[in-house]
């Protein structure tokens, strides 16, 4: 935050996103929050970016959200899913065009991976993996393309709901 110029001065810089990420890290490890701790926050920013991204409508951006769901649906290892379920996160944050949002997205981007990293450990055993992955997002992405920001926001609440369901019951089968 502060910079110090050898000679002129201190100078308070601006915060980049990276940097935010790097003491989110740090907060984390000091406070022994747990990645599961920080759901909350999670499903909150992405249900007002799902509303926001929805009621903008960007075609462009809506369009990486759709990239992100068809990567999905050709991958054909765990990682390939988890890049694409990461992939689609972010450029649902993206498609806000919100700078608050985009900002924290971004800041976020180190423990949104390890919390996507962290479902496929839980859920390696799970028969239908990628099926499931497309199913709970391909609502969100319908939405983001009908421009409706109340369906957009509770498909996010729905996909957070598919996942929290499989990790209570990890066998359960869902459409």
């Amino acid at each position: 935050m502060l910079r110090r110029r050898q000679g002129s001065g201190t100078y308070v810089q601006r915060l980049a996103p990276q940097g935010l990420e790097f003491a989110l890290d740090l907060a984390l490890s000091a406070s022994h929050l747990s990645i599961e701790s920080l759901h909350s926050v999670r499903v909150a920013l992405e249900r007002q970016a799902a509303r926001e991204a929805a009621r903008k409508g960007d075609p462009i951006a809506i369009a990486h959200v759709g990239k992100a769901l068809a990567d999905m649906e050709a991958a054909v290892t765990g990682e390939d899913i988890d890049r694409a379920d990461f992939a689609f996160h972010q450029a649902l944050l993206h498609a806000t065009g919100n700078a608050a949002l985009t900002f924290f997205a971004d800041a976020m981007t180190g423990v949104l991976f390890r919390a996507v990293r962290q479902r496929r450990d839980r859920l390696k055993t799970h028969p239908r993996d990628k099926e499931v992955s497309v199913a709970a997002h391909r609502p969100l992405y319908d939405a983001l393309l009908a421009g409706d920001e109340n369906a957009a926001g509770q498909a996010s609440d729905d996909h957070f709901q598919v996942w929290h369901d499989l990790f209570t019951h990890p066998r359960m089968e869902r459409p």
